[in-house]
């Protein structure tokens, strides 16, 4: 495989960890932004593009990181809903 693939994998795979993993999430407030302004340099698609462009917004507000760790601790950690979304579900769902 292409090592700059590779490269980029292990960007997003450290992107999506940092998001994902809620124990990552602390202390990171400052990497999270230079990953997110890297990444929008060069989206994926327009839809990428949009959704980077709104996370950087959001996060840059006071607060924002602070409303990023509680949707994370409502969706990951106490979903009102009683659903718990595990964050390696897809993994084991699709057979890796």
């Amino acid at each position: 495989m292409d090592e700059s693939v590779n490269q980029v994998r292990a960007i997003f795979y450290d992107f999506f960890a940092g998001v994902f993993l809620g124990d990552l999430l602390e202390g990171r407030e400052a990497l999270l932004k230079t990953q997110i302004e890297s990444l929008a340099t060069a989206p994926l698609d327009e839809g990428a593009e949009k959704s980077l462009a709104i996370l950087n917004f959001e996060l840059s507000v006071e607060g924002g990181f602070q409303k990023l760790f509680k949707e994370y601790d409502d969706v990951f950690c106490i979903p009102m809903s009683g659903d718990v979304v595990l964050p390696y579900i897809s993994h084991f769902k699709q057979g890796f």
